[in-house]
């Protein structure tokens, strides 16, 4: 589908934590062949057991060819300082960012006040 879409615009993977591992693999294919066209990504997940999940790594560089990117929907799992920084780079035109909260990992290093500052500046 990713590959084969001529313009895809919305993609929503339905809150399926199933399809957390994966995130990585399905970013590099829509930064490949619909970056130019996204508006609309909802990777949040619906947690079968909130309170113990798997975290998976996900690198913020995934992110960064996502220029027409206007609604973002993410667990805070994956919200760090690198991530605000570039979702705010210039030329964006992120409208929307919803985060998920299931719990907050004592291992999460979590943005800082000045980088959350500057992303709610941006346009």
């Amino acid at each position: 589908m990713i590959q084969n879409s001529k313009r895809l615009q919305l993609l929503n993977l339905g809150g399926l934590e199933d399809l957390t591992p994966y995130f990585p693999e399905l970013l590099q294919l829509l930064s490949a062949y619909q970056s130019k066209t996204l508006q609309q990504l909802h990777l949040t997940t619906l947690k079968s057991c909130p309170q113990d999940y798997e975290i998976y790594e996900l690198d913020p560089k995934y992110f960064s060819s996502f220029h027409s990117l206007q609604h973002l929907s993410l667990d805070y799992d994956y919200v760090t300082d690198g991530l605000l920084q570039v979702l705010s780079a210039q030329g964006r035109d992120l409208r929307c960012f919803d985060v998920f909260v299931h719990g907050i990992d004592e291992d999460h290093v979590g943005p800082t006040n000045q980088t959350w500052a500057t992303f709610s500046k941006q346009k």
